[in-house]
């Protein structure tokens, strides 16, 4: 696992900014958020280097739908989970990689989009070449020399420490670059077969950018800022023949020539460091199920829990060709059930693994509406946020893929009428569509009027001498009383208030 965790943004970098990704369906933001993925991803993360972060993000915001490919990765992953001595070498070589603390090295590399002109290139190679020629008048000639040695070396320093705020600033990613084509020449000696295909395309790769790990390593630490006299030294040295400077418009001019090439690097060089996360993950946690994908619209998840909770209550569900219409009382564990499907969804369809004793699934792509708020900057209410985000969930329902919808409190921001007619129209709707739907609802009347279309189950409660008790258990059927009232007494909210409620 990485030392610290990264910003986000650095994170998410490679996945909003490849171009050479799949014309697949992702995992949404909204979706995301209502998963709690991040919180997700940073509890399963084992990567050691922040290009892996970065590939075990995307690989997580990229579901695979062939049932073939999600077999082989878990195969891939299982057999590396088993083979300790492996993740033991590959883990040595990706931690010297390590995390790259400031900047992003794919942003850079994107960044890096035009070339110097070689034209100040070569003017810049003419004065590093007069402080030769002036050094050599000052040996023949004595202090005659300086009137042509005093003047270049003076441009040369003025050049030179104005170039040097760009690669202060450059040099952290030149640092990670050198040491990613140092991972990509290290990786296919350890011959590990798991990963053999990325190690051989990373051989290939790496032969070529020997030239320019050298001229890395020249931008990896900017010398002269310690204040020792070595230091010093070394940066006049530096400055008088501008060998910096002439240095980063070789590298930045090979690096915007063959960007593609390190784009790709950098992908199989996280990609085996996030194969290598996963099968750490299953060593430690060796209760993990790789599930069975089928063909169809069919999820079967038993003894599934939620990744995040430390004391998890597992639950199964099946659904068939029909959703399920998921009832319960206020704090019974119906969002948190959602949540547990569409996390360990995520997870078998990219990963190849979840949180369950067993699962058997259709590849389908997870979409959902749980996290509703009001959108203050757009002057949206909650009713507008939602409805628009349900015609999102209609359209994905409509794709020649599956979709596995996740639905919590649908149309909650209106009134119970209104509400609860649109719903159950909804519902229908989706129930004839290219999906599965578990949708969660306080009415129990909504489930009441699907009973035939969708499946139902439930949560409660008992009510105990010392308040209200839950057990966060499935259970099929429809539940049969609420707890708002029960919870505004055990609240102590006032009689005058209570005596005019009944409770259900």
């Amino acid at each position: 696992m990485t030392d610290e965790p990264r910003k986000t943004e650095f994170v998410e970098a490679f996945y909003r900014g490849r171009r050479d990704a799949p014309a697949t369906p992702v995992i949404d933001d909204r979706t995301w958020g209502d998963l709690d993925m991040d919180e997700v991803f940073h509890a399963i993360d084992r990567t050691r280097s922040s290009v892996g972060q970065a590939c075990l993000y995307d690989m997580l915001r990229r579901p695979l739908f062939d049932a073939t490919e999600i077999e082989e990765r878990a195969r891939r992953t299982h057999a590396l989970a088993a083979d300790g001595a492996a993740r033991g070498r590959l883990s040595r070589v990706l931690t010297r990689l390590g995390v790259q603390r400031d900047g992003e090295a794919f942003r850079f590399l994107v960044s890096h989009s035009a070339s110097i002109s070689d034209k100040r290139r070569f003017i810049f190679i003419a004065l590093s070449i007069l402080v030769f020629v002036g050094i050599a008048l000052v040996v023949g000639f004595g202090l005659n020399g300086l009137i042509l040695l005093a003047p270049v070396v003076i441009t040369n320093f003025i050049i030179h420490y104005k170039h040097k705020t760009v690669v202060v600033v450059e040099s952290p990613s030149y640092q990670y670059l050198h040491r990613l084509m140092a991972a990509a020449d290290r990786l296919p000696r350890l011959r590990i077969a798991h990963v053999s295909a990325r190690a051989e395309a990373l051989g290939e790769l790496s032969k070529s950018f020997r030239r320019l790990r050298r001229r890395t390593a020249l931008l990896m630490s900017p010398t002269g800022l310690s204040g020792d006299i070595v230091s010093v030294l070394i940066e006049y040295i530096r400055a008088c023949f501008l060998q910096e400077v002439i240095t980063h418009y070789l590298a930045h001019n090979e690096i915007v020539a063959r960007r593609a090439e390190l784009i790709r690097m950098y992908g199989l060089v996280g990609e085996i460091d996030a194969f290598l996360s996963v099968a750490t993950l299953r060593a430690e946690r060796p209760t993990l199920c790789t599930p069975q994908i089928v063909p169809g619209r069919q999820f079967e998840g038993e003894g599934m829990v939620h990744p995040l909770l430390e004391k998890p209550v597992a639950n199964s569900l099946t659904m068939a060709g029909r959703g399920v219409v998921v009832t319960g009382s206020n704090m019974s564990g119906k969002s948190t059930f959602l949540r547990t499907i569409g996390v360990n969804q995520i997870l078998a369809t990219t990963l190849g693994l979840a949180f369950a004793r067993r699962m058997r699934i259709t590849a389908m792509l997870t979409v959902s509406s749980i996290t509703n708020r009001d959108n203050i900057l757009a002057s949206e209410s909650h009713y507008l946020v939602e409805a628009k985000r349900l015609l999102d969930i209609l359209a994905a329902a409509r794709d020649m893929r599956p979709a596995l919808v996740i639905i919590d409190e649908i149309l909650s921001g209106t009134n119970s009428e209104e509400r609860i007619a649109a719903s159950i129209s909804i519902l229908r709707h989706l129930a004839g569509l290219n999906c599965l739907v578990v949708a969660a609802t306080h009415d129990r009347a909504i489930a009441a009027d699907l009973g035939g279309i969708y499946g139902t189950a439930h949560f409660t409660h008992k009510v105990e001498e010392e308040g209200l008790q839950f057990d966060y258990t499935l259970r099929e059927g429809i539940v049969e009383a609420g707890n708002a009232i029960k919870l505004l007494r055990l609240l102590g909210y006032p009689q005058e208030i209570m005596g005019g409620l009944m409770e259900s």
